[in-house]
């Protein structure tokens, strides 16, 4: 006969065994970083629409979520959906994985000291796009997404055209015209402006233009230049699409010289003396930090017009004139030559008059 307490045992045992059997087979969940450890949120993330491209990019995080320093960074991926350009919200679904951006090894993406950008070329006209980042250590362990950035991708602009230019002093005077078959002008919503790129090599341009602003006008003058240096200029058209900015091709390129055009102030208060030999002759001048020399000029009573009397300028403030001849009266006058290859000279000062008596 059995005992009930007996059978009751059995099954309770039974049961347990089941449980573990269970427990112990399971899948185990994915395990829970230590409390604060994963990188802080991506920020400032952005879109850039250039060369039929987009370049997004985004700041590289330098501490964890609970404010510690971030030691292990191992790489991020980059999350993008697209759908109808009619609905910023379209589609409904998460975002998958679109790269896998490994420090170690970032592939296309181009990593910087303080900022990750990968280019984007998988493109489609009149489509949504919207993307988001996430940081991840060297443990596997991901912080939070970044805020998303969002994209109602066009067409690029056509790029203007007729660009040409003029220099100055320290200046480079730029115009040109909006394309004749743009299907944007001035007035409409989405247009933005112009963006200038400026450089010393052929080509070669930065990815900031040399303004901060968009350039509504057909024109600009780039300041604050040096002198007697090539410089390289080409200008893109810019549109707004979403959260972004979309440039043309760049236009032709068209490259510029400023030069010294402006000349020095004439010397002041020149004065003329008779000395043992003939006649010695000083002057004096406001700002002699950008003067190469002078240049002395002289006429007899008899002559209408001075001739310069010195064969290469005059470094000092002072001129021994030798070549006199007794009883004749001399005028005189002085320019102020500057330090540009070109020697831009001064306007004369005033006439002085000396008689010659030996």
């Amino acid at each position: 006969m059995n005992h009930p307490f007996r059978a009751l045992s059995l099954t309770f045992y039974i049961c347990a065994l089941f449980l573990m059997t269970l427990t112990g087979c399971g899948k185990k969940g994915a395990p829970l970083p230590p409390e604060g450890l994963v990188p802080e949120e991506v920020t400032s993330v952005r879109a850039k629409g250039v060369n039929g491209s987009l370049l997004i990019s985004w700041n590289i995080p330098r501490k964890n979520s609970d404010g510690s320093d971030l030691v292990d960074l191992a790489g991020f991926k980059l999350y993008k959906k697209s759908g109808s350009a009619e609905c910023i919200k379209c589609p409904s679904e998460a975002y998958p994985v679109y790269v896998d951006i490994d420090l170690e090894a970032p592939g296309a993406a181009i990593v910087k000291e303080k900022t990750i950008t990968f280019v984007d070329s998988d493109l489609q006209g009149n489509k949504h796009y919207s993307y988001k980042v996430a940081p991840y250590n060297k443990s596997g362990y991901f912080g939070a997404f970044s805020k998303a950035i969002n994209v109602n991708w066009k067409s690029p602009p056509l790029a203007p055209e007729g660009l040409e230019g003029s220099a100055s002093d320290k200046a480079a005077m730029l115009k040109w015209k909006m394309h004749k078959n743009s299907f944007i002008n001035s007035t409409s919503e989405n247009f933005l402006g112009y963006h200038i790129y400026r450089s010393n090599k052929s080509g070669d341009y930065p990815s900031t233009p040399v303004a901060e602003k968009h350039i509504k006008e057909e024109s600009y003058t780039d300041i604050g230049l040096e002198n007697n240096r090539q410089y390289y200029y080409t200008v893109k058209t810019v549109i707004k699409a979403g959260d972004t900015t979309i440039e043309s091709d760049p236009s032709r390129e068209i490259v510029l010289i400023p030069i010294d055009t402006i000349p020095p102030a004439p010397p002041k208060r020149l004065t003329v003396v008779l000395s043992q030999a003939g006649t010695r002759l000083f002057w004096e001048t406001d700002d002699d930090s950008d003067i190469y020399g002078y240049n002395l000029y002289r006429r007899k009573d008899s002559q209408l017009a001075a001739e310069k009397i010195n064969e290469t300028p005059i470094e000092g403030v002072t001129f021994n004139d030798y070549d006199v001849l007794d009883s004749e009266i001399y005028y005189y006058s002085i320019t102020a030559v500057d330090n540009s290859l070109q020697r831009n000279e001064s306007a004369p000062s005033e006439e002085v008059n000396i008689k010659i008596l030996k």
